[in-house]
Order: structure tokens, then sequence, then C-alpha cells
């Protein structure tokens, strides 16, 4: 009996199939590990305090949200400054 030569398994763009399996692990633990480095940032919680004036806060969402509105409106300086001082000035008046 004659033992049959096997060749490994080729995908349509000739690769071997064990290769290209091997690729994706590694590709998806990079993305995964990618992923994870990132996570921190990504879930935090953009409604947390980041200031408190007369014993009210302000979110990162209403910076956010402040900044956005600066430059929807075109405004000059720095923009992040310009909402956190707005956001103190308008906690300030409420009193």
């Amino acid at each position: 009996m004659q033992a049959m030569k096997t060749e490994p398994m080729r995908n349509r763009m000739g690769w071997k199939v064990a290769a290209c399996g091997l690729r994706r692990i590694v590709l998806g633990a990079g993305l995964m590990l990618a992923a994870l480095g990132s996570a921190p940032q990504a879930m935090a919680n953009p409604f947390d305090a980041v200031l408190a004036v007369n014993d009210r806060v302000i979110t990162q969402y209403e910076l956010d949200q402040r900044q956005l509105f600066l430059e929807i409106l075109r405004q000059q300086g720095d923009l992040p400054q310009l909402a956190r001082s707005g956001l103190i000035e308008d906690r300030l008046r409420l009193f």
C-alpha cells in the first residue's frame, strides 16, 4: 500500500489554511488587547462630577456640550477653558 502525500489545504487566495487561521488568532488577540487597553477611557462615565460649585456639580457631559456649543458659535480662544469658566459662572448666578 502506497502512502498518500497530503498537502495542506489552501483557500481561494492560495494561502495555507493553518497559517491563515494562526494569523486570525494573532490579529484577534492584538485587537482584543488594544480594546482592553483603551477600555477604562471608553467606559468612563460622562456624568461623573468634574467640578463642584456651591454644592452643585458640573459633569464632563456638560463641559463637552458647552465646548461643542462654543465651536458651533465659532468662538475664538481656548474653548475648554471658556466652557469651564462659563459653566462656573452659570452655577454662581443660580445662587
